[in-house]
């Protein structure tokens, strides 16, 4: 007789594991870390956050999201976020899956001074995907799941200088997400309780 297949209701508590190619500096895991504990802190959310080994991908991150659900397929359960500065196609800054991981490419970024400000605005952006947001039912159809409100990290930015201008008016307001925003952050982790 066949044993009943369980499916583990899913759990959105589970760490958040940091990985990076061999050419990422200190200085930008630390600004990554911290905008992981900036999300987590306006969420109200305590999740443990650990650095882990170098992940080998490369030289170019062709196809970025077989490449986050090839890291989740370990038997612990996580979020991933993964530097690089590998460019990744199609022209990609950044790529999220909603409940996975998110993967960055600085490779755009580096050159310009506000870099690790750029490297947190992406981060804020990319994990607010992972976290749902904004939601299917609230974002602009126009903009793929980008919301619309001006000061908020879900914006969608399409070059450098977009994400310039979004990193500059965070650190000049202090505002990183819109309340809407906040709101569907929110969602994603009091709807699993």
């Amino acid at each position: 007789m066949r044993q009943p297949i369980t499916i583990e209701p899913f759990n959105p508590f589970i760490p958040i594991l940091l990985f990076q190619t061999t050419e990422i500096k200190p200085p930008e895991t630390e600004a990554a870390l911290q905008a992981l504990k900036d999300i987590l802190n306006i969420v109200g959310v305590q999740l443990p956050i650990e650095k882990c080994s170098t992940v080998l991908i490369g030289p170019e991150v062709l196809y970025p999201e077989i490449v986050l659900r090839n890291l989740n397929r370990q038997e612990q359960s996580h979020y991933s976020l993964i530097l690089t500065r590998y460019p990744m196609k199609p022209n990609l800054f950044g790529c999220a899956l909603r409940g996975v991981g998110a993967i960055i490419s600085l490779r755009e970024f580096e050159k310009f001074k506000l870099y690790l400000e750029l490297l947190k605005q992406l981060v804020y952006h990319e994990f607010g995907h992972v976290f749902c947001s904004p939601n299917e039912h609230r974002a602009c159809r126009c903009s793929h799941r980008h919301c619309t409100n001006r000061g908020c990290a879900m914006r969608q930015g399409y070059y450098v200088n977009d994400w310039i201008k979004f990193a500059e008016e965070r650190r000049r307001t202090g505002i990183v997400y819109c309340s809407e925003c906040i709101n569907d952050l929110r969602r994603y982790f009091n709807n699993r309780n």
